[in-house]
């Protein structure tokens, strides 16, 4: 039997209090002591603190798992999501990185070990955040995006996007009841998942700090945009000792059953990334121009099971270009900047919007990113409706008809693009530490844009079934 691979999570996330460095510590002990790996995501800040401390013992149980980046200082204000509050999503990127990167290479130093991949902090998410996973390579683990299946990780601003997970158990520890409660509540949900096919499992074992007390750091002390200095922070009440003993325990309960259970296997996330990295490289010609065939019946940007929009668009004009070419080459873009403010011209012929490609190349060629508007001699188009016209334009060239074309595209980006706003905007509305007033417009219009670049992620054996039918 194949077993579905597992993530066992911890979020290492406090620098506050004391009593979270040394919980940190005996949590990634009897972790490998039960033969696991967990999934660490750190704050920048809470290792410094370790190493200021000289909590040489700490560094040396967490570094022993896997470990993924959970941004440089988490709650404190701004998070990311209000520096990109009214920043483009790639500009936006350049300035998170700048911010982000010396966190970065510090919690590298200190635990003397790499940091790949990103937790998301709270839920503070933007699409510059994306932008800038993508720009580097990292994934990023409960993500706020994901398309009809929630189970399945997907592609977003060319990023690797990891969204399930279920949790609930770090309050509960502390006391048998609660625990036995909250215990069958995250079994359930794992048959759930089983049952369901899901891919992977994210199984969340909890916050250190959350552990050991009864609420959270930031939440006493960041709440609804609450700004506070460091004499003005506060401890959450703390569990007694005769509760740890009992949340010691009911670790140990819950590892032996992850241990127990045959039907999943627990790995890092490195390793779970590892496993959905791969992407198609190239698109048979006779299939893009399938693609084509339901772009036209669709008049709509669409993105299929291994390409993305703005993928696709690449690989029309590849077509456009050279149409002998019976290969077509995937290059991984970024949408356009901006949205439509004037509407596109009409009454194009099949010669001019092919005519056209050339530019359009060349644009993708320097900038990596779709043009907003593509200017053709009988007027101007915008990018959705360009990629409406060329695909009907490719399909007229194939029948050998020279065909004036209606361009038009339904909405401005693939239809999916409302429903990952609304995902985004909900996760980050979810998080109390957020300002009640926080403006998502901006962060909102930009994941419809950067839907161009959405596809469903999928492993290297599945990947080949697709390509095979």
């Amino acid at each position: 039997m194949t077993k579905t691979p597992a993530v066992l999570c911890l979020d290492i996330e406090d620098p506050i209090t004391t009593r979270s460095h040394h919980a940190a510590e005996w949590i990634c002990q009897q972790i490998s002591e039960a033969g696991l790996t967990a999934s660490c995501f750190l704050v920048a800040e809470k290792v410094r603190a370790w190493e200021r401390l000289g909590l040489s013992s700490v560094i040396e149980a967490v570094g022993a798992h896997d470990l993924a980046f959970h941004s440089s200082r988490h709650s404190f204000h701004p998070t990311i999501t209000e520096m990109s509050e009214s920043l483009p999503a790639q500009a936006g990127a350049e300035l998170l990185w700048a911010w982000q990167q010396p966190g970065w290479e510090a919690t590298e130093r200190i635990m003397g070990a790499p940091v790949n991949h990103w937790g998301l902090g709270g839920e503070s998410w933007s699409p510059a955040l994306s932008v800038m996973l993508g720009q580097h390579g990292q994934a990023l683990m409960y993500s706020p995006i994901y398309g009809e299946d929630p189970y399945r990780p997907c592609w977003f601003a060319g990023s690797l996007n990891f969204h399930d997970y279920f949790a609930g158990l770090d309050v509960a520890y502390y006391d048998d009841e609660k625990f036995a409660n909250a215990l069958s509540e995250h079994q359930q949900q794992a048959e759930e998942r089983l049952a369901a096919g899901a891919p992977y499992l994210g199984l969340f074992g909890g916050h250190p700090t959350r552990v050991v007390h009864h609420d959270f750091w930031d939440g006493v002390n960041f709440d609804e945009g609450r700004i506070t200095t460091p004499e003005q922070w506060q401890a959450p009440p703390t569990i007694s000792p005769t509760e740890e003993d009992v949340a010691r325990q009911n670790m140990q309960r819950y590892l032996e059953w992850v241990v127990s259970d045959e039907r999943f296997e627990v790995i890092g996330f490195s390793q779970l990334v590892g496993m959905f990295r791969r992407q198609a490289s190239e698109c048979p010609r006779w299939k893009l121009l399938e693609i084509c065939q339901r772009i036209s019946d669709e008049q709509a940007v669409v993105f299929t099971d291994q390409f993305s929009a703005a993928e696709m668009l690449g690989m029309m004009v590849e077509c456009a270009l050279d149409p002998d070419r019976q290969m077509l080459t995937r290059h991984g873009l970024l949408a356009p900047q901006h949205l439509p403010t004037q509407e596109s011209a009409s009454n194009m012929t099949t010669h001019e919007i092919i005519l056209v490609a050339a530019t359009v190349d060349a644009h993708l060629q320097a900038a990596r990113t779709l043009p907003d508007r593509v200017d053709c001699p009988s007027g101007s188009l915008y990018i959705a409706d360009y990629f409406v016209a060329l695909a009907q334009a490719l399909l007229a060239r194939e029948k050998q008809a020279s065909t004036t074309l209606q361009p038009r595209a339904a909405t401005p980006y693939p239809a999916i693009g409302d429903s990952l706003a609304q995902q985004a905007a909900d996760c980050i509305r979810a998080w109390t530490v957020h300002r009640p007033d926080l403006d998502l417009s901006w962060i909102k219009r930009d994941t419809r844009l950067l839907s161009w670049t959405f596809k469903p992620a999928w492993t290297p054996e599945e990947l080949s079934r697709l390509q095979a039918d």
